[in-house]
């Protein structure tokens, strides 16, 4: 679903079959709410996501979601911070 996400989709569902139709992973996992807020390095290159999701239903209030996408923001900051040699042995990286 965070495909989907990357590509355009909405950020937030609390009815992700619906909002992502062709996602095997929400109809394998019967999940419902889905957030995901895509994380760019400060270079603006894709990194990945922050996501959360339920089989329940969710309703995330705008506040708590606009949390999440500053979160995000800052995950990618701190990837290619003066750190970022920390960051990549802890992700595995060499």
């Amino acid at each position: 679903m965070c495909r989907f996400v990357s590509e355009g989709g909405p950020n937030y569902t609390a009815d992700a079959q619906k909002a992502y139709p062709r996602s095997s992973v929400a109809r394998l996992l019967n999940i419902r709410t889905f957030v995901s807020y895509p994380v760019f390095t400060v270079e603006g290159r894709w990194f990945g996501t922050l996501c959360g999701a339920s089989k329940d239903q969710v309703q995330i209030e705008d506040e708590l979601l606009e949390l999440m996408r500053e979160c995000a923001r800052l995950i990618g900051e701190r990837i290619h911070s003066p750190n970022a040699a920390s960051a990549d042995l802890y992700r595995g990286g060499r």
